[in-house]
């Protein structure tokens, strides 16, 4: 480049060569960078690694443990029917990712079934949740954990004015022995005039710990009947109570439980126990309507389906929220609930 340069301009223009031979070596540069980034975007965009053998595996995969496995049998081959059906017709061959397909299989099963607790996965994340039927059922949400789940999520504890205690409830993940969150918060709020519950971002859990946390809420040895469990393989109900007896001291003042559209499946069951039960006022939005618990089920790449397996029963409604959510006593916007219930509170609790 030198040697050309200086066959080409004076020897007082040695400067101006200069200033070209940086110019073009900026511009290789940037010419460089931009192929490199290019590359990577080409090689990061998204492409359609599923063949269409392997996505008529997941179908039939997640059809035959619908058939199997869903709690009520014709719904259960309705909805198997119809992803057989949108296979055959080519329907799911135009969708690029694992995860488009996913959620596409989801949503012709809802459009058929209208469970909110069937979903399928395309990295097998719901297969860390440790599922059981019956009393010890099921979380309806993906929670990306490592290792054993930990207790009851509570978020928030405090005591308001007014001496009204507060406590947000965002999962009712299950435990052995003792729930040191759920506990350590409640001894914080003894002696509250009233106790508010916020389950408006709770997306679910275990029976388990739904009746760990209604004990609390109970005379301390009461044994009370919160729901029956049915299984599709097993329909002699199983009765989920109350338990014999909680760490700390149990709470007999007024609660209010606040919800929303979000409240779903096991923070649902709360609401719904307490409400059937006449032990608290539900203050927000009708919830999602989840009832069914269940299991999730391992498909072929990866792949994992969450099937419904039995329903509650509630011992005084006879019947669950399954569809239709938990209607609020105090309908309001999710976002007023606290202050409407802070009102109910303070104007039920002052002499």
């Amino acid at each position: 480049m030198n040697h050309a340069c200086k066959q080409l301009v004076p020897q007082n223009s040695t400067i101006a060569c200069r200033h070209a031979q940086r110019a073009f070596l900026a511009s290789w540069i940037f010419v460089s960078s931009f192929l490199v980034c290019l590359g990577r975007c080409w090689a990061e965009a998204p492409t359609n690694t599923m063949d269409r053998a392997t996505r008529s595996q997941v179908v039939e995969a997640a059809a035959k443990a619908l058939e199997d496995r869903y709690i009520f049998p014709d719904l259960g081959i309705a909805m198997a029917n119809k992803i057989r059906q949108q296979n055959a017709a080519h329907a799911y061959d135009a969708l690029a990712t694992a995860k488009e397909f996913s959620r596409q299989l989801t949503a012709d099963l809802y459009s058929v079934g209208h469970d909110k607790h069937i979903h399928v996965d395309s990295d097998g994340t719901r297969l860390v949740i440790q599922e059981h039927p019956g009393p010890g059922g099921p979380g309806p949400r993906p929670r990306h954990l490592e290792g054993p789940p930990p207790a009851a999520r509570v978020s928030e504890f405090k005591r308001l004015s007014g001496n009204i205690g507060y406590i947000r409830v965002d999962q009712m993940l299950p435990a052995d022995g003792p729930n040191e969150s759920i506990d350590t918060a409640l001894a914080a709020l003894t002696g509250s005039k009233a106790l508010i519950i916020d389950l408006r971002h709770n997306g679910g859990g275990d029976p388990m710990m739904v009746a760990y946390l209604c004990t609390y809420l109970f005379p301390a040895g009461a044994r009370i009947h919160l729901n029956d469990f049915v299984d599709r393989d097993d329909p002699a109900p199983r009765a989920s109570y109350t338990l014999p007896s909680v760490p700390g001291k149990t709470f007999t003042g007024e609660v209010y439980v606040l919800t929303s559209h979000f409240t779903f499946s096991g923070g649902e069951e709360m609401a719904y126990d307490l409400q059937a039960l006449k032990r608290a006022t539900i203050v927000g939005e009708t919830t999602g309507g989840g009832a069914n618990p269940g299991r999730p089920v391992p498909l072929p790449d990866h792949f994992s389906i969450f099937i419904p397996t039995g329903r509650p029963i509630n011992p005084v409604t006879k019947t669950n929220w399954e569809g239709v959510g938990v209607q609020p006593d105090v309908p309001v916007p999710a976002d007023e609930a606290l202050e409407k219930a802070k009102v109910l509170a303070l104007g039920r609790t002052t002499p």
